[in-house]
């Protein structure tokens, strides 16, 4: 299983959240791994910025429950490059690992297009339900 623990970490706005929650995704299908997502409020004990605060604009009620959890904090921290392709990381990453990156290539996530076109739909969907309801 392959994570993001990072998510967020360097205070990330809701589109470049997007963007790793998509190359996790993305690798992860690539390599044939499980991956996971820390969950929305997470709190770190091994650095200074306490709370994590993830997709607070949509739940990812599609996520199965064991994909909303923390890579041991035991493991590699596996880092992309630059801000361009890493090629080598998308066919390369090794299991059970942590990723850090912006990941701003659909190239790590054009083979699970699809999956995240409907995730999202799904969590726009019901989000806008509740927003109708509060009126």
């Amino acid at each position: 299983m392959i994570g993001i623990n990072y998510v967020g970490k360097r205070k990330e706005r809701l589109a470049n959240q997007m963007f790793q929650y998509a190359a996790v995704k993305g690798i992860a299908k690539n390599r044939g791994y499980n991956w996971c997502v820390p969950p929305s409020n997470w709190k770190s004990s091994k650095d200074d910025w306490q709370e994590h605060q993830l997709f607070q604009p949509f739940k990812l009620t599609s996520m199965n429950p064991l994909q909303v959890q923390r890579i041991d904090d035991s493991r590699p921290v596996v880092e992309e490059k630059s801000f361009h392709f890493d090629e080598e990381l998308y066919n390369n990453c090794p299991d059970f690992v942590s990723l850090l990156g912006f990941f701003q290539s659909e190239k790590y996530f054009l083979n699970v297009r699809e999956e995240l076109l409907e995730a999202v739909k799904a969590d726009v969907i019901e989000h806008l339900a509740e927003f109708k309801t509060m009126k």
